[in-house]
């Protein structure tokens, strides 16, 4: 994130880049492993499913515009109850980090770019999931134990 943060502020010095929490270790791994765990995103013989077989096991929602994007709209269109703070997990960097919901809607376009990672979304406990792989195309999972 802090590369997100520094890229940032070159081209938006005048602006404030939004506060975070950065998950780290082995309390990173833990979030990791609850991810997939609560959305059986791990195959039985351990291994983590290759990306198509995620993609291929959420609802497609199609391809998002990343520089209006809204989490907000897609939790009320889905009818589920938009928290405070959620978990941003970039799959590429195997990094998890704690933000305000509103900050990741009003940032968006700064956090997924300027490269784009597959970054998934999910509330603190892991009931859904919004998945956004490096070509923009959203998923929503809802969680195998829900």
């Amino acid at each position: 994130m802090k590369n997100k943060e520094e890229l940032f502020y070159k081209f938006k010095p005048n602006q404030t880049f939004p506060q975070y929490i950065s998950i780290e270790n082995e309390e990173a791994e833990q979030k990791f492993d609850t991810l997939f765990l609560s959305f059986g995103f791990y195959h039985p013989n351990g291994d983590l499913f290759q990306k198509i077989d995620v993609e291929r096991a959420g609802h497609f929602l199609g391809e998002i515009d990343e520089t209006n994007f809204s989490l907000s709209k897609h939790l009320h269109d889905a009818k589920l109850k938009a928290p405070e703070k959620v978990y941003i997990f970039y799959l590429n960097f195997n990094e998890v980090y704690e933000m305000k919901l509103k900050d990741l809607d009003d940032f968006f376009d700064d956090l997924y770019f300027p490269s784009a990672n597959d970054m998934m979304v999910t509330d603190r406990n892991f009931t859904w999931l919004f998945y956004i792989n490096d070509d923009c195309m959203l998923y929503k999972y809802s969680s195998s134990s829900a």
